[in-house]
């Protein structure tokens, strides 16, 4: 039985659970929202959320109202509706502060620095994990220091701030060795690799990546393999490894099947060179997702379609797409999401030897972040008439 099979069934027995005083609130009522949200159906699991939430309010339960509040905050990040999900967390916040409940605040402080990331705040974010890390010393909790100090590291990595990054995410892993937190040590050997791999430090990360594979199929954790699985395969691909690769991509690409993650067989029929097929998958997510009007999956496979039409040259069709992923950015109201919108212009611009063009789009990056060392360095590369490399 495949994965949403499983969810499908699982909803109807929940389902059948509606009666009696188990299900509101309580644990039934979250699970089958959980459920409905995993197989697609976002309002119907926002309807659901909002149920339990009017249970926890009239019962009084405030760890449940909590729970309640911090799920529709998903529902609202996972549409890329961020403001509700920011104010969604801000009143489950003020809850969890009022009634003592400390481990759920502490969830929360990290929950909203992962939205405020993901809009481009990151000072924003950072203080909320700093005081998630507070939270975590006050309660003597290894698991919240190693998930405060891996997700600081991490925002670290995408500052580019890579000794800083290094540093906090070896801390992560520390921790989750001395606790036997195999899940955490996953990810963050995971994205240990990945800033080891910025700094240029190939050899590293790779080991870095088997390890993280390795855990992951001890845990049977299929998503976390498919990350190592790709992390394997592009370091192969950059080191001109192609059979390593394809062998590395095969093993991915039946993984993202036997999930049914559509975006996952996309990006590695790309990555690839399979650019028909790929495209045809990316097409197919944007009709679904317009059509549940789910619009950072809009976003996500614009992006894949400007990057196919870029790989074959088609710079016309790409930049049209680009352009596409700009508009559902400022719709969406996603700083970071905008600034990686301008940032892919900016790149097949430059490619396609519109440098006017280009310098142009790096000017309104660098407006909005004059850190992003990536387009600095492009802008270099342009003044200095280097060629571009296909994304």
């Amino acid at each position: 039985m495949n994965l949403k099979h499983r969810y499908q069934y699982q909803l109807l027995w929940f389902t059948g659970c509606k009666s009696g005083g188990l299900f509101c609130p309580g644990p039934l009522h979250f699970k089958r929202a959980e459920i409905l949200r995993i197989i697609g159906k976002h309002q119907q699991a926002e309807k659901g959320g909002r149920l339990c939430l009017d249970s926890a309010r009239e019962a009084g339960h405030g760890k449940y109202l909590v729970k309640s509040l911090r799920f529709l905050a998903f529902i609202f990040q996972g549409r890329g509706d961020f403001k509700s999900a920011i104010e969604t967390l801000e009143e489950a916040r003020i809850i969890a502060k009022a009634g003592g409940y400390h481990r759920e605040l502490m969830q929360i402080e990290n929950y909203i620095g992962n939205v405020l990331n993901m809009t481009g705040d990151y000072s924003g974010a950072m203080e909320h994990y700093r005081e998630h890390l507070a939270l975590a010393e006050k309660l003597d909790d290894d698991e919240g220091r190693a998930a405060s100090l891996g997700t600081m590291g991490l925002l670290f990595s995408h500052r580019q701030e890579l000794d800083k990054a290094q540093e906090y995410i070896e801390r992560s892993v520390a921790i989750c060795r001395k606790v036997g937190d195999t899940r955490g040590e996953a990810a963050n050997m995971g994205n240990l690799g990945v800033a080891l791999a910025k700094q240029g430090k190939m050899d590293e990360a790779m080991e870095c990546f088997k390890v993280q594979l390795a855990l992951s199929k001890r845990q049977g954790s299929k998503g976390v393999e498919a990350n190592a699985l790709l992390s394997i395969a592009l370091v192969h691909q950059g080191k001109g490894e192609v059979g390593k690769s394809l062998v590395q991509f095969t093993k991915l690409m039946d993984i993202y099947r036997s999930l049914g993650d559509r975006v996952g067989v996309s990006n590695v029929h790309g990555s690839m060179g399979d650019c028909q097929n790929s495209r045809n998958h990316f097409i197919q997510q944007k009709q679904l997702a317009a059509a549940t009007g789910y619009r950072l999956g809009v976003y996500q496979a614009e992006t894949g379609l400007a990057g196919v039409e870029n790989y074959l040259k088609e710079y016309d069709l790409a930049t049209e797409h680009a352009n596409l992923v700009i508009e559902e950015a400022l719709a969406l109201k996603g700083k970071a999401l905008l600034l990686d919108a301008y940032a892919l212009l900016a790149k097949i611009s430059h490619e396609s030897g519109n440098h006017e063009k280009a310098l142009e789009t790096i000017d309104k990056v660098l407006e909005i972040d004059a850190r992003h060392a990536e387009l600095a360095e492009l802008r270099k590369k342009i003044e200095r008439g280097l060629p571009g490399k296909p994304l």
